[in-house]
């Protein structure tokens, strides 16, 4: 009988190990690679710090238990402290979006696996889309990492602000996940203080995306990219349409290009111009853009 029992009892433990892995929802580094596959770390609230001025990030991973998690939905609230409030509109949400890294780089030390790429932007986005905001399912014992960049207005007062990211899945609640911010005591200028070249942008991105790169479908799209980047005071490797075009008398024409490069010099501060290859490569000819 006491074997018996002692049995039932392993069993009854046995099966809940089993059954008792419930979902989880943990905070991770930005810096850190956070695959599909990547074991849940022990943090469970966010704590930055940033500038007024400034753009901090963190990341809220959502990890399903040993059932499938479905209509996961991601949410921000205010970040409220004794010297004012932060609107929740400067907190942006962004799902990572997964691709299947199955052959590492050759010089590479990370495994294979299902790697974080793109950032999915929540707010505005097209549930229809190829790539939707929110992921229509977490598959078990799998994360789902969601990015959340936060910006301090120019005029918010020095202090800590407290708020919460609120996730749910079939509209039960998750986790309220604490993020605790201080505001340091100096604002950081609108001017960039580096010459920077990032992205691929221009042609190379119309070819992905398979638009005209001539096209006002395809300018809309790559502004999107470029008021990103000039955000995060980073130079992007096109401008959009902001160079000039040749005259018959070797002169340039800028009257449908001068007004986006003034404004991208003097109120973006766009302190550095990527020279497109056909430009580079011949530049005798193009001696009259280098002295615009």
């Amino acid at each position: 009988m006491v074997r018996a029992m002692m049995l039932l009892m392993a069993g009854l433990a046995g099966a809940g190990v089993v059954c008792g892995d419930e979902p989880i929802v943990w905070v991770a580094s930005p810096w850190e690679h956070v695959l599909r596959s990547t074991t849940p770390g022990p943090a469970r609230a966010a704590t930055i710090s940033a500038a007024r001025n400034e753009y901090e990030p963190l990341r809220v991973v959502v990890r399903a238990g040993d059932v499938a998690l479905k209509n996961v939905t991601v949410a921000a609230s205010e970040l409220s402290g004794p010297a004012g409030q932060i609107d929740a509109k400067n907190v942006a949400l962004f799902r990572e979006h997964y691709i299947d890294i199955f052959e590492p780089s050759s010089r590479s030390k990370a495994p294979p696996g299902w790697y974080p790429d793109a950032l999915i932007p929540l707010a505005s986005a097209d549930p229809s889309a190829k790539y939707p905001p929110m992921a229509h399912r977490v598959e078990p014992g799998t994360n789902q990492a969601f990015w959340a960049d936060v910006y301090v207005p120019r005029d918010t007062a020095p202090g800590d602000y407290a708020g919460t990211i609120h996730v749910t899945a079939d509209g039960a609640t998750l986790a309220q996940v604490s993020v605790k911010l201080c505001v340091l005591g100096f604002t950081l200028p609108d001017t960039f203080a580096m010459r920077t070249n990032f992205g691929s942008l221009g042609g190379s991105l119309a070819r992905q995306l398979g638009m005209d790169v001539g096209s006002p479908t395809f300018a809309a799209i790559e502004d999107q990219y470029i008021e990103t980047l000039l955000a995060h005071r980073a130079i992007p490797s096109s401008l959009g349409r902001v160079w000039p075009k040749w005259t018959p008398d070797g002169g340039i024409d800028d009257s449908q290009s001068g007004q986006r490069l003034r404004e991208m010099v003097e109120q973006r501060h766009v302190n550095a111009l990527p020279f497109p290859s056909h430009i580079s490569r011949n530049p005798t000819s193009a001696k009259p853009i280098y002295t615009i």
